[in-house]
């Protein structure tokens, strides 16, 4: 009876909720309890793009399962999802406003945070039934790209039919990782692009399609910064594609590409080159040098969760090519993760982790092509890198990573996790380091462990992360660097 009143409660919040906001990637609550009920079938949602459009999740709740809500557990996650919901059905105005402050840790991941020592930021956001904005502002103190005024995080989006279409500047990830994608992630700030969604993944209407799932489509047409050392403000093309045949596998295909810029061709065959994949330079007689498009980036991804609920975990793997030969990707990174999890007696849940990436180019080989990711014959400098970050793996290129983490969920919603790392960074058997690495100009080796505490109440939260790192190797003293932030954010609404 319960559930059924929260079900008839949703389909409420499904009619009358804004049709063209977002669930952004900050909101570490929200992912962790989607996750869960996705994982025991409660929902059928795609997870492994974000931002998600809040439609998709609305529709999502009014065709849930609400009788595999079993356990305590699933209980609170779905009693904390629809509370976030009720919210965001009420269309109107907040003005949300941010203060943080410490020394953030070398590598980001997929939980964001502060990126800078100190941060102060306002956020005007507006829902409207089939519209929504938000216009943020954030002053920094020593910034590291030398922006000490920003607009990240801001975006307008309106719905058309079952598109959303707009202006974006907000932290995207593609892929199922838990410390970042090989492909896009939110290492690097984001990018300024005009972006399209497909609002509700509801699967193909034609039968004969109908095993394919819940799919989603999402592209970007960005432009990079202006004062870089290879080519100045190229375009930045990104399309990614993820269906669902069943609540326990999501498959994904991703493509991005540099192109475009300062001195280069920017015409329709430039971009017909891009898509056919005619980039290189001297293969099979594909393009000229002076007609290059550009460089890109191609490639798969999957999730397998146990169908078994006495066997909960799940297996994800990502698979990006460096280059493309006979419409093939090529030279491959590799990323692969293990996860499990459990609700305890209490209604509090647990959910650890374990993961591997590789960014060398031919990851698979030994040993694997050196100084070839995330760089090519005219990007050569800063490269697949934007304001300094690599917009790929948070390692940068030609580094091997280790990472395990667990995450505890309090009943009330408190959230803890503890974190180590592992890294061999920027290595090369032959010398040839990169010295645009973001992590280390030269070989190097990282540790890290840190905890990381939330505290979310209605409208706001309090972070904080406390923790100890090591960089060793040439150029580095390998001493222990404590690190740690604190930010505080909370907003006003008006409906």
């Amino acid at each position: 009876m319960i559930c059924a009143l929260c079900l008839v409660a949703t389909l409420g919040l499904a009619q009358s909720g804004p049709q063209a906001a977002w669930v952004e990637l900050a909101d570490t609550l929200l992912r962790h309890d989607l996750r869960a009920l996705v994982d025991t079938g409660v929902l059928t949602l795609p997870l492994t793009t974000w931002p998600m459009p809040m439609a998709d999740l609305l529709a999502a709740f009014s065709a849930a399962r609400t009788e595999r809500l079993t356990t305590e557990s699933s209980r609170l996650a779905w009693q904390r999802v629809q509370n976030r919901l009720g919210r965001t059905a009420k269309k109107g105005f907040a003005l949300q406003w941010q203060v943080s402050g410490g020394r953030s840790d070398i590598m980001r991941d997929v939980d964001g945070g502060t990126r800078e020592s100190g941060e102060l930021g306002l956020r005007l956001a507006r829902d409207e039934a089939r519209w929504s904005m938000a216009l943020a502002l954030e002053a920094v103190a020593a910034a590291g790209d030398g922006k000490s005024v920003r607009a990240d995080q801001s975006f307008v989006t309106g719905r058309v039919g079952n598109w959303l279409l707009g202006a974006s500047l907000q932290d995207r990830h593609w892929g199922p990782a838990y410390e970042s994608s090989l492909i896009l992630s939110n290492n690097a700030r984001p990018i300024p692009a005009l972006v399209f969604d497909r609002a509700v993944s509801a699967r193909p209407e034609w039968r004969g399609l109908h095993w394919i799932g819940a799919w989603r489509a999402t592209g970007m047409l960005g432009i990079l910064e202006q004062e870089r050392h290879d080519i100045d403000r190229p375009l930045f093309f990104g399309l990614r594609i993820t269906w669902q045949p069943r609540h326990w596998i999501e498959l994904g295909l991703s493509r991005t590409a540099q192109l475009c810029g300062a001195g280069r061709p920017c015409d329709f065959q430039t971009f017909a080159d891009m898509f056919l994949g005619r980039d290189n330079v001297g293969v099979d007689g594909n393009v000229s040098a002076e007609r290059q498009p550009g460089n890109q980036l191609a490639g798969v991804d999957a999730r397998v969760s146990s169908p078994w609920k006495a066997f909960p975990a799940a297996f994800y793997w990502q698979d990006i090519g460096e280059d493309v030969i006979d419409k093939r990707p090529t030279d491959r990174l590799h990323l692969f993760g293990i996860q499990t999890w459990m609700g305890l007696s209490n209604g509090a849940a647990v959910r650890a982790y374990v993961e591997y990436a590789d960014t060398s180019c031919a990851a698979n080989i030994s040993p694997p092509v050196f100084d070839c990711a995330y760089t090519n014959n005219l990007f050569n400098a800063e490269g697949y890198r934007f304001h300094g970050r690599v917009i790929g793996h948070t390692s940068d290129a030609d580094s091997e990573s280790q990472a395990a983490g667990i995450y505890f969920v309090e009943p009330q919603g408190r959230e803890w996790r503890l974190r180590m790392r592992n890294s061999r960074i920027n290595r090369n058997e032959f010398g040839a380091f990169d010295v645009w690495n973001s992590i280390s100009a030269t070989p190097a080796k990282f540790r890290s462990l840190d905890l990381k505490v939330r505290q979310q109440w209605s409208g706001g939260a309090i972070d904080l992360q406390l923790g100890v790192e090591r960089l060793r190797g040439s150029g580095h003293n390998g001493d222990l660097r404590p690190f740690g932030h604190i930010s505080w954010r909370t907003s006003l609404e008006n409906h």
